[in-house]
């Protein structure tokens, strides 16, 4: 099980600027990764300031070790994957990231060759347009004749508005939907991996109900952030804490002074941005904190609330309309974290948890019963809307190859998981050695020089009779 964040924190006595960013090009330039990977000059900066020399130099000497393993290590990274990869604890997720930049760039340099064929169709395509157009011909596009062109932020706000009309029309009509809470007690004591994707996975809900003509009211509770969340929250949330300005750099952020604090809501630590002034949108949801209770609707009762838990025992009955709200756990939901698993947060605040009735009405073939958040609320929103049955709603929300036979695994592919498997142990006991022998990352400033033993023309005897004789 992994262990909070909070307890793999570097709490180092940042020294000097000067001498640290000198100590942190040094080092750098003694190990044998290429130029074009090394960090910025910037983040190198931001580094020294927040005392992170060490972590980032051990950090360079695992990736020289994957360098050394594997072919599969990018030519260069960005400072936001610096950043994202000084966050990650295990070793195993650090090689995946790497691993997924390396394939990233290969399919830039693919997709960059499609592009240029395909701006060149395009390019020819605009101008028979242009020439259609210039000759008194109507045609329809960007640039042309449009009937609406609405884009960027004209479109967010008009959405805005949409999205509100809907819920405000819910509250006069007394038919409001269910609350949709997500619930991040445990969220900092998965891996960096599963955050990120949690983080992403909220967001995606929120898109999702933005659109929808029977939005769900969503909020977030029990949400503790370290500096690694509270970037990721940045970076992801906009509904929240709006979008990024093109002023600051992400590096200069002070997005390491959490610490895990304790609010009423998110505005109290992270500023709503906007470059026009506009504040948040009256109906985002609300995050905080506090408690599922603190965000619930005044009298609402515990059985009328619904933890989503895979290890529940209780089923969701054909009928939901009776639940006000859905609580949407942000961590892993199977054997290998019990001890942060939903049902565990619903009984400690003395709610039920349920279980997607998978069970009773498909039968799941392969892969673990782990569906997206996004896939949870759509079935939960369309079988309390009675719109589909729990089987029409699996069948449409979760993908096909779980509900069919798992095939048998050609040889290739069994032995390339094998060789994968061979290559992280390596890489494990290989790095495990880093921890057994001190690397030696040593000031320049700071190297000791072996003092000359001091030799005495006489010995102690002879310098005490001295003394004494002189006296």
């Amino acid at each position: 099980m992994y262990l909070p964040r909070i307890l793999f924190r570097n709490r180092i006595p940042c020294l000097s600027i000067v001498s640290s960013l000198r100590y942190l090009s040094t080092e750098v330039e003694n190990f044998k990764i290429s130029r074009s990977l090394v960090p910025s000059k910037e983040f190198l900066q931001s580094c020294a300031r927040k005392g992170l020399n060490d972590k980032l130099s051990r950090l360079i000497a695992e990736i020289e070790v994957m360098q050394e393993l594997s072919h599969e290590v990018p030519i260069s990274m960005t400072d936001s994957q610096w950043l994202f990869l000084l966050n990650i604890r295990d070793i195993v997720e650090k090689e995946a990231f790497i691993r997924s930049i390396y394939y990233q760039e290969l399919n830039q340099n693919k997709m960059g060759q499609c592009n240029e064929s395909m701006n060149y169709e395009k390019g020819k395509f605009f101008e028979e347009k242009q020439r259609r157009f210039d000759a008194g011909e109507i045609v329809y596009g960007r640039g042309f004749y449009e009937y609406i062109d609405i884009r960027g932020k004209d479109f967010r706000n008009l959405v805005d508005k949409v999205h509100g009309s809907r819920l405000i029309a819910q509250e006069r009509v007394d038919e409001k939907m269910p609350q949709l809470i997500f619930d991040c007690r445990f969220l900092t004591k998965n891996s960096e991996r599963s955050i990120c994707a949690f983080i992403k996975q909220v967001k995606t809900v929120y898109d999702y109900n933005w659109f929808n003509p029977n939005p769900f009211r969503i909020s977030i509770a029990n949400l503790f952030m370290d500096d690694f969340v509270a970037n990721l929250v940045k970076k992801n949330w906009y509904f929240a804490v709006g979008p990024p300005s093109t002023s600051l750099s992400m590096i200069e952020e002070p997005f390491s002074y959490f610490d895990l604090a304790d609010f009423e809501d998110l505005e109290e630590i992270i500023p709503y941005n906007s470059e026009d002034k506009a504040g948040r949108h009256i109906f985002a949801p609300r995050i905080t904190s506090r408690g599922i209770r603190s965000v619930l609707d005044s009298g609402v009762k515990n059985d009328e609330v619904a933890f989503i838990s895979k290890n529940a025992t209780r089923y969701l009955d054909e009928d939901i309309t009776k639940f006000k709200a859905f609580v949407i756990c942000t961590t892993r939901n199977d054997n290998t974290h019990q001890f942060i698993s939903p049902s565990i947060a619903a009984s400690d605040d003395g709610f039920n948890s349920y279980r997607l009735p998978f069970e009773k009405y498909v039968k799941w073939e392969q892969g673990r019963k782990d569906i997206t958040f996004s896939r949870i609320s759509n079935i939960l929103k369309e079988v309390y809307l009675k719109e589909l049955s729990w089987r029409d709603a699996f069948l449409k929300h979760v993908p096909d190859w779980h509900f069919t036979k798992k095939e048998m695994e050609k040889p290739e592919i069994v032995e390339t998981r094998r060789a994968r498997e061979q290559k992280i142990k390596i890489l494990k006991e290989a790095v495990q050695d880093l921890h057994f022998r001190k690397i030696p990352f040593q000031r320049s400033e700071q190297k000791s020089t072996l003092k000359k033993p001091r030799v005495h023309r006489y010995s102690r005897e002879e310098r005490n009779r001295r003394k004494l004789l002189g006296s």
